[in-house]
């Protein structure tokens, strides 16, 4: 299951409120565990959105079809930095 990242603050707080009866206190471990969980989700997005910009420059740089955004976000972790690693080979064979 992801997170909605579209979701307002108050939406994610309402939404809780009827799954979970527990009210989450600023300051409280729940919010605390909540904002980390926000924070982890903002940081593998920077991390996918940077793997696909090479990737991008890289297919680019070859000739090669360029993926479109919602094709690479689409990927999990490993299979973007598969892709790439397997871009940065054919660059490094390109050149000899």
């Amino acid at each position: 299951m992801s997170a909605n990242n579209d979701l307002t603050s108050e939406e994610l707080k309402q939404t809780l409120a009827s799954v979970f009866p527990t009210q989450f206190y600023p300051g409280s471990i729940a919010d605390r565990l909540l904002e980390e969980g926000r924070e982890e989700g903002r940081e593998e997005g920077i991390e996918k959105g940077k793997l696909t910009g090479k990737i991008q420059v890289l297919q680019e740089f070859l000739g090669d079809p360029i993926s479109t955004d919602a094709e690479l976000i689409s990927l999990g972790r490993g299979a973007l930095d598969a892709k790439l690693q397997a871009l940065q080979a054919h660059v490094r064979n390109h050149d000899t």
